[in-house]
């Protein structure tokens, strides 16, 4: 958990990049490995056979991040904890003082408990109802998520689930809430899109125009009565203008980064699409995070991203909305 020293030297980072024009990685996405216990119908990371860093590098890469402002750091796969050094990253975070929030399938996460610790904070894939999720995972998948949601509930670590909106999980909104809501769990939703890890046979799946302000009409709905909705009022306004996009300033490479297994780091998850990598495998981050170059998006898919990219915007009226809910999630 932060304590408000944290948040508030997080605010003076963004507001350095924003009004300054800094470099601090304050929030690091990572996938620790692209192997998966899982094979989703609409992912295709398990099939990107990709090196991994090493154990003895990973604490290193973890350090360097630290030293360059680094607070938050969101370790996901694959499913991460299908690497065996998991536990050590995880530890090394807590010791540089880092906000861990640990993305998975649920499936091996009881088992690893003992071995990984605490983290500050799960983020749970749910794509909907048993039938859903489970026909999109693996059957007894829905099950090991239920298991991994009581638990945490037990050990009182917050849980942010993780809904890929498609065609067929759409109908289902109403329904994720309330499992959220049964967990004290919170919820971000995240429609699929063609990002490198996903599969390219997703077309069906794709929310249209007309679906897409469908969405963002019913979560801005249900927010007022919800507050497991992670999901702010601007990023769910956001959501309406997609698939053909709204401008919007992006920090990538500056405020965020994206660290690959292997070492090499991106702007963000858009990577083939946007920049030649920058390795940090044989050289030290701060060096490699200078060669990350800047991108320019006339849209951001990433929830997440963009919801970082809105809050830069430093609206009074945002800024504090985004503000308290960052507080509600320890955040």
């Amino acid at each position: 958990m932060m304590t408000w020293g944290d948040k508030i030297k997080a605010a003076s980072a963004m507001a350095k990049v924003r009004f300054l024009g800094r470099q601090i990685p304050l929030f690091l996405s990572w996938p620790i490995t692209n192997r998966c216990n899982y094979r989703c119908s609409y992912c295709d990371r398990p099939n990107q056979v990709d090196t991994e860093v090493s154990t003895e590098r990973a604490l290193e890469i973890v350090d360097e991040f630290a030293e360059m402002g680094t607070q938050f750091v969101f370790l996901s796969g694959g499913e991460p904890l299908v690497r065996k050094d998991a536990g050590l990253i995880i530890e090394r975070c807590r010791q540089k003082r880092i906000f861990v929030c640990l993305t998975t399938n649920g499936a091996l996460y009881l088992k690893r408990k003992p071995e990984i610790g605490r983290v500050d904070m799960l983020k749970i894939s749910l794509d909907g109802p048993e039938s859903v999720h489970d026909a999109y995972r693996a059957p007894g998948s829905f099950a090991e998520v239920m298991a991994v949601l009581a638990d945490a509930r037990k050990d009182r670590i917050p849980v942010v689930l993780n809904p890929v909106v498609s065609t067929a999980s759409l109908p289902h909104v109403d329904e994720v809430i309330r499992i959220a809501t049964e967990y004290g769990a919170r919820i971000k939703f995240q429609p699929i899109n063609h990002e490198p890890a996903g599969n390219k046979d997703i077309d069906t799946l794709m929310l249209d125009s007309t679906q897409m302000r469908a969405l963002s009409g019913r979560l801005a709905h249900l927010r007022r009565s919800s507050g497991a909705i992670v999901n702010s009022r601007a990023g769910i306004r956001y959501l309406a203008a997609l698939p053909g996009g709204k401008d919007i300033r992006c920090f990538a490479g500056r405020l965020f980064a994206y660290l690959m297994p292997n070492g090499n780091i991106f702007p963000c998850n858009k990577r083939e699409e946007l920049a030649a990598p920058s390795s940090c495998l044989a050289r030290s981050v701060r060096d490699a995070m200078r060669d990350v170059p800047r991108v320019t998006c006339r849209t951001c898919w990433c929830t997440s991203d963009a919801e970082l990219n809105l809050m830069m915007r430093f609206d009074p009226v945002e800024a504090i909305e985004l503000a308290w809910r960052a507080v509600r999630a320890g955040v």
